[in-house]
């Protein structure tokens, strides 16, 4: 599998799909890509684990979404946190540097634009884009 994964990278690096400096991210994509149940798998699993605990539903899909790359450690990792106290209890504030946010203006863009004709999904943030 490594051979065919290095072949698609060498591919994509080769024909400026990607540039060199995004192998690392696009060797992990790949890798979870083809390591990664399908949708429905996944529910029936949440579902079957939420009968017998939600926690361990909840911590059993957090290690799984951890182990596909969907929550990135690392990221998260450069992140700053910190509780402040108020009136109200104590109020969680996080910075985000690992991924910062996009710009909404951006976000709205991405709505709108459509994919090919007869694509699937119809856009980037249609719900069939799972």
């Amino acid at each position: 599998m490594q051979a065919n994964i290095n072949a698609i990278l060498a591919y994509a690096i080769k024909n400026k799909l990607i540039g060199q400096e995004d192998r690392f991210w696009a060797q992990n994509a790949l890798y979870s890509l083809l390591n990664t149940a399908r949708p429905s798998e996944i529910i029936k699993q949440f579902f079957a684990d939420k009968q017998k605990s939600p926690k361990r539903a909840t911590d059993n899909f957090y290690k799984y979404c951890k182990l596909n790359n969907y929550i990135r450690v690392e990221q998260i990792a450069k992140n700053l946190s910190w509780k402040v106290p108020t009136k109200y209890g104590n109020i969680g504030l996080t910075i985000n540097l690992g991924k910062p946010e996009k710009d909404p203006k951006e976000i709205a863009l991405l709505g709108k634009q459509p994919l090919k004709e007869n694509a699937y999904p119809k856009c980037v943030l249609c719900s069939e884009n799972e």
